[in-house]
């Protein structure tokens, strides 16, 4: 399904341009970074395909993910291919991104640190094309999973009310022998994943997407 979306809500100081729902998770959400805090956000170049050239284009008819296409603060035009948490944010220049038959070139600078992520999402892009669906394996769960996800947990408790001794216990599976060890292993622990949570949510989680 392809969804035309004009309206932009103004949420720049979070590194966002576009959320339609702030109450979705992560697995639903329609987020469009700002491309500059996003080196995964790739430009590419639009053109219609010539009739001439049969089956060498590309199109988002037909694609086996949620399509969203918005128009940034300046006019240019995003999309957005998403599906279960995978995606491909796409920064749409000459042009529109929705006619049926395009020719697509990815335009990624080798020269800057950007290049790395950017071929990432090119080959996500390509593959895109040739099978009509977002494959998981080109999105490898990263090593920090497991431990992001205690981290936050760990905020959850902290939010909740909760002491760092509940969270050693409930988050972590410490017990009270372990709390009361003098070389403090399980009171550190939960007290460094609450202060990295926080530090996640006031801004931290950007560094997630670089």
């Amino acid at each position: 399904m392809i969804s035309l979306v004009k309206a932009i809500y103004s949420l720049e100081d979070w590194g966002v341009f576009y959320c339609d729902d702030l109450d979705k998770t992560a697995q639903d959400a329609t987020v469009f970074w700002r491309p500059e805090d996003c080196p995964f956000a790739i430009p590419i170049q639009v053109r219609a395909a010539p009739a001439k050239i049969p089956g060498s284009w590309f199109s988002l008819r037909g694609l086996r993910c949620r399509t969203t296409i918005v128009s940034g603060p300046d006019g240019s035009q995003h999309a957005l291919l998403f599906d279960r948490g995978r995606s491909v944010q796409l920064l749409c220049r000459g042009d529109s991104i929705n006619r049926d038959r395009l020719l697509v070139t990815a335009e990624i600078d080798i020269t800057t640190e950007r290049a790395q992520p950017q071929l990432k999402t090119a080959r996500r892009l390509r593959s895109l094309a040739k099978f009509g669906e977002l494959r998981p394996g080109l999105f490898p769960p990263t090593k920090r999973r497991d431990r992001l996800r205690l981290v936050l947990q760990a905020l959850d408790g902290s939010l909740a009310g909760a002491r760092y001794r509940d969270i050693a216990v409930h988050v972590f599976g410490n017990s009270a022998k372990d709390w009361a060890d003098p070389q403090r292993y399980a009171k550190d622990r939960a007290r460094h994943a609450v202060r990295r949570g926080r530090a996640l949510m006031e801004g931290g989680y950007r560094d997630l997407i670089r």
